[in-house]
């Protein structure tokens, strides 16, 4: 009901009456107005006027269940459920082991497990970035799936162009780079039952606040703070990724290939065109990037001309001075 009267309230942009929340709730005004005490405890700022009623006035943004719900209510139904924490060990995790079969939206405010690709871990301050899983159950073979960490990456990469307008690009296969250093990752992990996916968990993480990194991640991570003066919404920025990877997710499960969307990826690559380094297994091989395919494998070509196809690896970009 919270999320029902904040809804209503941001889009009226004026003082509604307790009378007129009670008539469209179809509740009584005593539990109006105990709803809007919630909701101002809660840290909304929201102003109330003799004869006027309730008036909701932005302020600080509020990271909870009831504005992400309001998001994915907004957005259709492809998402039936939102789980939000305060703290979780990882997203990921928690998506895993809920059973149910509905299309699931996880949010933490904090993770204090949260890993990338490889099992790197993934800084997870609370209150710095966004930490978020999708739980998704497509009708896709596993070996289709493979590509919803690159349908993910591109409504990542996406909707940062979209609300920032700076060159953000696709570190193959799953990695958001801004002039080389790190801002998100997406790690896609899958539960299969012999040739059919019983559930596909999209996990996305963006640095967004974050002043300065430590350890390994000093020179390699980026957050979106570091790189904009433009206001940041977390919301804004969750609906707008939301937003883009339904539209894509919708047509890829309709093509089942990238090939509706092969052009824009390798525009967005940071490395298609460059010298690489694919580290597989703990071998090094040195390549030029030549394109990603409509099945989401890297062309690359060897030193001494042979084309062939990636799979998978950790890729690095070989710079002028050196390998980095």
């Amino acid at each position: 009901m919270k999320e029902k009267i904040l809804n209503i309230m941001k889009k009226s942009k004026e003082y509604i009456s307790g009378e007129e929340l009670s008539r469209q709730l179809g509740i009584s005004r005593t539990a109006v107005w105990k709803h809007i005490k919630n909701l101002k405890q809660a840290g909304y700022s929201i102003e109330s006027k003799s004869g006027l009623g309730y008036c909701y006035v932005d302020g600080i943004e509020q990271m909870n269940k009831e504005e992400l719900q309001i998001i994915i209510h907004e957005l259709g139904d492809f998402f039936k459920n939102v789980e939000y924490f305060q703290a979780i060990d990882s997203t990921n995790v928690f998506a895993k082991n809920l059973r149910n079969k509905e299309n699931t939206l996880i949010v933490a405010k904090e993770q204090t497990m949260g890993r990338g690709r490889l099992g790197r871990q993934w800084e997870s301050k609370s209150d710095q970035g966004i930490y978020m899983s999708l739980k998704i159950h497509p009708d896709l073979m596993p070996s289709e799936a493979v590509n919803i960490t690159q349908v993910a990456s591109l409504a990542v990469a996406r909707a940062l162009r979209n609300i920032f307008n700076l060159d953000f690009k696709i570190k193959w296969p799953n990695d958001i780079v801004f002039e080389g250093k790190k801002t998100a990752g997406i790690l896609t992990e899958m539960i299969t039952e012999i040739d059919r996916i019983d559930q596909l968990i999209i996990g996305i993480g963006i640095n967004v606040f974050n002043e300065s990194f430590e350890g390994e991640l000093k020179d390699k991570a980026i957050s979106l703070k570091q790189v904009t003066d433009v206001k940041i919404s977390r919301l804004e920025l969750i609906k707008e990724i939301l937003n883009e990877f339904i539209i894509l997710y919708r047509q890829f499960t309709k093509s089942r290939n990238l090939e509706f969307v092969l052009n824009e990826i390798n525009a967005f690559s940071s490395i298609v065109g460059k010298d690489i380094i694919a580290i597989d297994k703990g071998k090094t091989n040195y390549y030029k990037a030549e394109k990603i395919d409509k099945d989401g494998r890297l062309i690359v070509v060897d030193e001494k001309g042979i084309e062939k196809e990636l799979l998978f690896g950790e890729i690095s970009i070989r710079s002028k001075d050196g390998y980095s």
